[in-house]
């Protein structure tokens, strides 16, 4: 029930659980790790990049 009043944490935890199982958690991650996917690498190809360049001004001075 998409409307209903949570008692707290474990209210959600229990009420989850109960009515979708295990799984009930990880709905929405695999979308979720689909959208992040691209933004890890452009960031890690932009930190490796960086990374070299400041590499070889170090060793340049």
């Amino acid at each position: 029930d998409h409307n209903a009043d949570y008692k707290g944490v474990i209210d959600v935890l229990l009420r989850t659980y109960k009515g979708e199982g295990i799984l009930g958690f990880y709905k929405g991650a695999l979308i979720a790790t689909f959208k992040q996917t691209p933004n890890a690498i452009v960031t890690y190809v932009v930190y490796e990049h960086a990374r070299r360049i400041a590499e070889s001004f170090n060793n340049n001075y």
